[in-house]
């Protein structure tokens, strides 16, 4: 699995979370969906179809350009299992 299929990969678990568990927020004056699992966070913009995932950073950034998947930023990092775990709690 390339560096760039790994990132889709967990960019469609971070939105399946986001979308099952999220809530509706404010942020400045736009409207999004976020899920937070200890200092993980999960953002998906709905008006631009973004998703970002926090910790202690922006992590993860995915943002669909032209209907393709655009990876704009991925570190790699211990991230990656707490989002694994909050996708097997919320099965």
């Amino acid at each position: 699995m390339t560096r760039r299929e790994h990132a889709l990969m967990l960019h469609d678990l971070g939105l399946s979370l986001v979308r099952q568990r999220g809530r509706r927020r404010l942020v400045g004056n736009t409207s999004v969906n976020e899920y937070d699992y200890g200092v993980l966070t999960i953002r998906h913009w709905p008006n631009r179809n973004a998703l970002d995932i926090y910790f202690a950073g922006r992590v993860l950034s995915v943002e669909r350009w032209s209907g393709t998947l655009q990876v704009i930023r991925y570190a790699p990092g211990t991230w990656e299992a707490d989002l694994r775990e909050a996708a097997k709690l919320a099965a």
